[in-house]
């Protein structure tokens, strides 16, 4: 009748060597065989075992084993692959998962173990190399490392839930192509790139719930490793979603928190970390047949913070949602020639997108509850890209270059009710786009004819339908702030504070070559900053005996607009022929403000006696300011058709959020 035990620890994986020198050839011809296949595996931590008094804890994942893969110049290898799910190179770091924690039938329960971290994956080619797959999801090289889970907190009795287990951070991957080399990678079916590499933490384990007394926290998100690719390719793909090239580093999502009992408080929602940096380096060709099939996407996402838990009892305060992490650097260093020819295949896309705020926990009490606040969004990182390579989209929605950075959305307030009071929680704020720079001085050429299969006119897309292949795409924006909780009440209720949004920051763009579009809303250069809107301010209800007051909550701040600097150098002809297509577009704008929450306050009384009831809406959110906009054209612009300005220069602020209404009975 005593605490059950702790799981044990996951084992760890151990490195992997492999050099291919001389003459290497692979060939397989079943499905799921890759043609070179690395994988370094931690274990899994065990499950904590049950307890009548307290759970036991679970086991730590293991890590995941570093992974190196070499070919020296003077080598040859070539892969062939035949089948579905077939990749012509495999290298997988996976970390484990951390074990649940264990039950219990009296007392607390046990902590989630923690996930494991993954590995290093590190490949140099030298020497000629060949990779050849003819199936569905079979890439020519595919690099993974993945951190493991965190394990479940469990649930208490009398006593506290378990916290719940942080995720792992996923490991960083690096590759080369060596110069002096040759490094050709073909694949000609659907959802097979020609080079994937990801790098993704493990998520947070959810907190335990207790019957009686407190939920416990959610774990950790972890954040995504650093991403390096550098080197000259020759890549090929026919397929659908066959990208050329694909660079990710991917946040873990935050655990929720645990819900409390009557006389405890829940558990607050995981954090989650910032994502790791992406560095691209690359000449060479890239080319792509399918729809869907971009050339070139690196990205840096970090994690969405977890909820916060349920909080009952008389007076009962709930836990914040969890805190975001900020997405990371992305670098493009381009001299590639990069074509696409499918519908809704971009030729580059970098994007550094911070994490969303948790949402706060909701609050039930018998006499007063507060609703937990949202939690704050991540930011964005810098992402610059310079390109000197000639680009060639054909289909719509193919934008040649599109760069930004996005700030996490704010977490939602939570909602609370009381039998005499209320205050619902605050939204959380949003946070700031990151600097975007783009240096352009290859040839761009978008909607051009008989680069692949036939436009659709049908494709609808984004906000502007068909069409939205602009040449140059560069926008910082900051997040959403979070809608606030709304609340419930006797004689008092009041509506939470909506979060601010986030600003956009500078963005800078530079050409000296020709860009062209031939489709409808496809400026040649966009580049905007542009404010997150403020988030909605709570509404709220107040029914009391003699008198009640309800009191809707702000709206929040508008974020403003960054700087918005272009230079067009005299080398720099922009020539668009679609609608709505500028041949220079610079816009800065704030967000809006939110609105004000409702308020609806009802009082009733005896017969022969007074009753008041006051409701009072909230006030609209301060709109956000439009930044600076600065142009500079010493190039030619050429514009043929209607709502096509030559250059189009715009400093904006948002409109301010409307007030809440307001019923009084």
């Amino acid at each position: 009748g005593g605490a059950g035990g702790d799981g044990g620890n996951g084992g760890n994986g151990s490195r992997i060597s492999a050099s291919l020198g001389g003459n290497f050839s692979s060939t397989t011809t079943g499905t799921g065989s890759a043609g070179l296949y690395a994988w370094a595996r931690g274990g899994n931590g065990a499950n904590g075992r049950d307890g009548v008094l307290n759970g036991g804890a679970g086991g730590n994942g293991g890590q995941g084993g570093n992974i190196v893969l070499e070919s020296s110049l003077g080598s040859s290898a070539t892969i062939t692959t035949s089948k579905d799910s077939a990749h012509s190179v495999l290298l997988l770091s996976e970390a484990g998962n951390g074990g649940d924690g264990g039950t219990s039938t009296v007392a607390s329960g046990g902590n989630g173990g923690n996930g494991g971290n993954g590995s290093r994956i590190s490949a140099s080619l030298g020497g000629n190399f060949s990779s050849t797959t003819n199936g569905k999801d079979s890439a020519g090289l595919y690099a993974w490392s993945r951190a493991g889970d965190g394990g479940a907190g469990q649930n208490g009795t009398l006593f506290n839930g378990g916290i719940g287990g942080n995720g792992g951070q996923g490991g960083s991957i690096d590759l080369k192509s060596v110069p002096g080399g040759s490094a050709t990678i073909t694949t000609s079916k659907d959802n097979a790139q020609g080079i994937f590499l990801l790098s993704e933490a493990g998520n947070g384990g959810d907190g335990g719930r207790s019957r009686i007394a407190n939920g416990r926290s959610g774990g950790w998100g972890g954040g995504g490793g650093g991403i390096e690719l550098d080197g000259d390719w020759a890549i090929t793909t026919a397929g659908i979603d066959a990208h050329g090239i694909v660079a990710q580093s991917v946040g873990g999502t935050g655990g929720r928190g645990g819900d409390s009992g009557f006389f405890g408080g829940g558990g607050g929602g995981g954090t989650t970390g910032p994502s790791g940096p992406v560095t691209i380096t690359t000449g060479g060709s890239i080319r792509t047949f399918g729809a869907g099939a971009y050339g070139l996407i690196a990205e840096s996402i970090a994690g969405h913070a977890g909820d916060g838990g349920t909080t009952i009892g008389l007076l009962p305060f709930a836990a914040a949602g969890g805190s975001a992490g900020a997405g990371g650097k992305v670098t493009i260093t381009n001299s590639a020639a990069i074509t696409t020819g499918g519908e809704q295949a971009m030729g580059m896309v970098a994007q550094s997108i911070g994490g969303g705020g948790g949402n706060g926990g909701k609050a039930f009490g018998a006499y007063y509850a507060r609703g937990g606040g949202g939690g704050d969004g991540g930011n964005g990182s810098t992402v610059t890209v310079d390109n000197t390579g000639d680009l060639t989209t054909s289909g719509n929605d193919a934008t040649a270059i599109a760069a930004q950075s996005i700030g996490g959305t704010g977490g939602t307030g939570g909602v609370a009710g009381g039998i005499f009071g209320a205050f619902g929680g605050r939204g959380g704020p949003a946070s700031d786009g990151g600097a975007v720079e783009v240096t352009n001085t290859g040839v761009i050429e978008t909607g051009k004819k008989g680069v692949g299969a036939q436009r659709d006119p049908s494709i609808t897309n984004r906000v502007c339908g068909s069409g939205c292949s602009e040449g140059i795409l560069a926008q910082s924006i900051g997040g959403g702030g979070g809608k606030a909780g709304v609340s419930g009440g006797g004689w008092f209720s009041v509506g939470g504070s909506g979060g601010d949004g986030g600003n956009g920051n500078k963005v800078t763009v530079n050409n000296s070559n020709r860009i062209t579009t031939a489709l409808k809303s496809s400026g040649a250069i966009e580049a905007q900053s542009l404010g997150g809107g403020g988030g909605k301010g709570g509404g709220t209800v107040a029914v009391g005996v003699v008198a009640s007051v309800a009191i809707g909550g702000s709206g929040g701040k508008g974020g403003d607009g960054g700087p918005v600097t272009v230079t067009n150098k005299e080398q720099g002809a922009l020539m668009t022929e679609g609608q709505s297509s500028p041949g220079l577009l610079a816009q800065s704008t704030g967000g809006g403000g939110g609105n004000g929450g409702f308020a609806v306050s009802v009082a009733g009384a005896p017969p022969k006696l007074p009753a008041f009831a006051l409701g009072v809406g909230g006030s609209g959110g301060v709109a956000g300011d439009g930044g600076a906009v600065t142009v500079f054209d010493a190039g030619d612009i050429t514009t043929t058709g209607p709502d096509s300005a030559g250059i189009y220069a715009q400093s904006q602020g948002g409109g301010g959020g409307k007030g809440g209404f307001a019923v009084s009975a």
